[in-house]
């Protein structure tokens, strides 16, 4: 999966994973910062994501909402854009488990294509339950007490009858929420593609066929950070990647910072510092590959029986 940090971290972040041999996983996210992260999921699974706290984030072009839940669909390629205060937990499982769980649970099994999500709001008290019963999930993963495979059914179980409980929450997202997402979602599209150039935000609306408030109102809404912002912490990315790859260790790292694009070599490093927090020539001599991230805290494989 591809990272990009756009703001300092505010607090630790983490992630908790838990993976079986038989195909599912579950991760348990809190993140304090602001970020982008997109890649694919595994072949043949669904993921279904219970929103803890959304705080404007926004998945797959979607708002996300406190106390929702979203799947997406085996071929989905995951998009997230994470606003600081971000936590959710994510189930990822073989796609004949999720629809098990669906008969089961409601009689009615719901397919969709590729980067086609849903999501639906928790039905009022519901939200507190699936907490408690994730509590004691992730307790007995821990220490992998019985099997393993029982509990993450138990709770794909609970979160099939919830979703099929739930109010579909498509509308929520429709208006000006939805307007600044696409615009937002367009122009870090051509962002991406022109990054090795000299952007200009006048050339950014132009190419979008919107005003540079427009432009501010979409990305603040959608990313946190304004395009400016934005556009320069992607390049801070790039240069991070480049430094951890081992094959540039012979090229200077002002010759890199030049090569993505950075003009105030002066500002540069202390810009870095902020948004990873460390130097650019600590990062040379890093072995990690993580983006400096987050903190993992993965668990011990689970006994199957």
């Amino acid at each position: 999966m591809r990272i990009d940090r756009l703001s300092p971290t505010q607090a630790p972040s983490c992630i908790e994973q838990f993976h079986s041999v038989t195909g599912w996983g579950l991760d348990a996210v809190e993140l304090n910062c602001t970020l982008q992260a997109e890649g694919p999921l595994p072949p043949g699974c669904v993921a279904v994501v219970l929103i803890l706290r959304a705080n404007g984030s926004s998945l797959c072009g979607v708002k996300a909402e406190d106390g929702a839940v979203v799947v997406f669909p085996p071929g989905t390629t995951v998009a997230a854009n994470v606003i600081p205060g971000f936590s959710c937990v994510g189930a990822t499982v073989p796609a004949s488990v999720w629809a098990a769980a669906q008969s089961i649970e409601s009689g009615i099994v719901t397919e969709r294509r590729p980067d086609h999500v849903s999501i639906r709001r928790l039905p009022a008290g519901c939200l507190a339950a699936i907490e408690r019963q994730l509590d004691r999930t992730i307790v007995q993963l821990r220490a992998a007490e019985g099997d393993a495979s029982a509990v993450m059914n138990e709770h794909v179980n609970l979160l099939a009858r919830s979703f099929a409980d739930g109010a579909d929450a498509a509308r929520s997202n429709r208006g000006a929420a939805k307007t600044h997402l696409r615009q937002a979602r367009r122009a870090r599209d051509w962002i991406h593609a022109h990054i090795d150039d000299a952007i200009r935000i006048a050339d950014l609306c132009a190419a979008l066929g919107t005003s540079r408030r427009q432009l501010e109102y979409a990305f603040r809404g959608t990313f946190d950070v304004s395009p400016r912002e934005y556009i320069y912490a992607l390049r801070l990315n790039q240069i991070r990647r480049a430094l951890l790859r081992r094959e540039k260790n012979e090229v200077s790292v002002t010759d890199i910072a030049l090569l993505y694009g950075v003009t105030h070599l002066g500002r540069f490093a202390a810009g870095y510092r902020d948004l990873f927090g460390e130097l650019p020539s600590q990062t040379r001599k890093s072995p990690r590959a993580d983006m400096g991230l987050v903190s993992f805290s993965r668990s011990p494989r689970p006994q199957e029986n």
